[in-house]
């Protein structure tokens, strides 16, 4: 009985992991290669070209240099399974596709119960953060980025947690996931970091506590960060330090790449070559089915209705924060689409480091995060004030709603 009234009690958990579980049948039942793209395929044979630090890998083409050593790190370990048996097919399941799919939905879910104290909020809008199709979509051939999608929400969970009990536990944490989603995907990693530090300046000059120990917790999670960060010196060092830095960066665009992705992808966060019938032709638009639209027009209700839940300091900080960030990146992820389509290419070509986003791609997920959690809050909203109205009909409503914007993939 006890274990039954726990179901009971999160049943919003159970419900997300047999989601992902279900939607996802794939990864248990088909033994074949489940990805391609950039996504590269080891043979187990290959793997004596991985055992040691060597950013030259001698088994593609006449040789190549690593374009991206962090991921040495997951090479490395790839290497060392080798003997004991495990294939790449393997590895890849239960290092990438098994945290991608069930930590995804359980992050995202935690850190919006935190901020919101609802779990239904917390629900409906890990359900679109988890389970939107340019998610769906990089789990086919971008593995690395994917990846990240369940680290952004725990990050700042823990950021948060560590603000709030100040325990140290959430530091060490904070440097362990910053090292390895700098070994998963270095240019999201960085976005991500930037995300993270923006959070912390909107909490030091909004919330109402004193500055000093504001300011001291702050430098103390940017200590964690920095030494998740320095984890990497194996490769930083050699990069700063030796003509291995100018070898891959002569091999960077010199030019943006032709945007894709319109500001109505963005708003969907839907995957520009995503179609009803599950055809993914590379770099050939597909149009948007009406039902994606469902998406801003609930965010829209959620950011107008937001202050009849929220009423805690924290909350409305944080609902701010999302909103900044929403447009920031929203704009962003439009890329040279109309409004102002010429300013994606003058940062690309003035601000530091913004060359390593050749496309805008590498925003949504800074996109997907405040836009699913307005669309949880929009949500509540239509359920809240439906119910009064007639409590089966909006149920259902609701139910169709999840289901025909984030829930039916094809």
């Amino acid at each position: 009985m006890i274990y039954i009234n726990k179901l009971r009690k999160n049943w919003h958990v159970c419900l997300l992991i047999s989601i992902a579980f279900f939607s996802h049948w794939y990864l248990f039942f088909d033994p074949n290669i489940l990805t391609t793209g950039d996504w590269a395929f080891y043979y187990n044979s290959q793997a004596h070209t991985l055992s040691n630090f060597n950013i030259y890998l001698s088994s593609f083409n006449l040789g190549t240099i690593m374009p991206t050593p962090t991921n040495w790190v997951f090479l490395s370990l790839f290497s060392l399974l080798t003997k004991i048996h495990i294939s790449w097919n393997v590895f890849e399941r239960i290092f990438f596709l098994i945290p991608i799919i069930f930590f995804t939905p359980l992050s995202s879910f935690f850190l919006l119960k935190k901020i919101t104290n609802n779990k239904l909020i917390a629900f409906y809008a890990s359900c679109l953060y988890s389970f939107n199709t340019f998610f769906l979509r990089l789990q086919m051939d971008w593995l690395t980025y994917a990846f990240i999608w369940w680290i952004l929400p725990l990050l700042l969970l823990c950021v948060i947690e560590y603000l709030d009990n100040n325990d140290n536990i959430y530091l060490l944490s904070i440097s362990f996931l910053t090292f390895i989603g700098i070994v998963s995907e270095i240019r999201i990693a960085i976005l991500v970091l930037s995300f993270l530090s923006i959070y912390l300046v909107f909490y030091l000059f909004k919330i109402q506590k004193n500055f000093l120990l504001k300011l001291i917790k702050i430098l103390c999670l940017l200590s964690s960060i920095i030494i998740g960060i320095l984890m990497h010196a194996f490769w930083l060092l050699p990069f700063k330090f030796s003509h291995i830095g100018s070898d891959i960066l002569a091999n960077a665009a010199s030019n943006p790449f032709i945007s894709f992705f319109s500001l109505f992808d963005a708003l969907t966060l839907r995957s520009y070559q995503w179609n009803n019938n599950f055809v993914l032709e590379g770099f050939y638009r597909q149009p948007i089915e009406t039902r994606h639209f469902l998406i801003p027009i609930i965010a829209i209700i959620g950011i107008i209705s937001y202050r009849l839940f929220f009423k805690k300091e924290r909350q409305v900080i944080f609902t701010t924060f999302m909103s900044v960030m929403f447009l920031v990146f929203v704009f962003l992820g439009k890329q040279e689409h109309y409004p102002w389509p010429t300013l994606y290419s003058w940062f690309f070509d003035n601000i530091p480091l913004f060359n390593l986003y050749r496309e805008s791609s590498k925003f949504i997920i800074l996109i997907a995060l405040p836009i699913s959690f307005f669309f949880g809050i929009g949500l509540f909203y239509i359920w809240e004030e439906g119910k009064k109205i007639n409590k089966p009909i909006f149920f259902i409503s609701v139910l169709l709603i999840i289901f025909f914007s984030s829930l039916l993939f094809s």
